[in-house]
């Protein structure tokens, strides 16, 4: 599928786009271009456009699952921000980073995490 374990441990840097430092965009970008799939950049991770694009889907490359697969985005609202994003990883786990924390795995199924989850997302292109 992809590797990700390089990424482990890596630190949060708004607007990263490399090793030195990411936001979840960069990392989502990052994970997606190993897989061959080349998602836009942003600026920001919080920029609207993506947002909306990704719930809108008729103005997207993307797709809504019903169910998380293996390297599919999963989108989560997390108050004050509008969007937080990471990639699926299996039925149980996704990688993500957040802010003023590394790149880290954690299970979907956690009582913060499922509490805050949008939906699941297959970037097409």
């Amino acid at each position: 599928m992809f590797n990700y374990t390089d990424l482990i441990g890596v630190q949060y840097k708004k607007d990263g786009r490399d090793i030195k430092g990411l936001d979840c965009y960069g990392l989502v970008k990052t994970l997606h271009d190993r897989m061959g799939k080349h998602m836009p950049d942003y600026a920001t991770p919080d920029e609207q456009s993506l947002i909306n694009q990704l719930i809108n889907m008729g103005k997207s490359d993307c797709e809504e699952l019903a169910e998380q697969e293996p390297g599919c985005i999963v989108l989560f609202k997390i108050p004050p921000f509008s969007l937080h994003m990471g990639v699926v990883l299996d039925k149980e786990r996704f990688v993500h980073i957040i802010q003023h924390k590394n790149v880290a795995v954690e299970r979907l199924d956690s009582r913060i995490w499922s509490k805050l989850r949008v939906g699941y997302y297959r970037w097409k292109i």
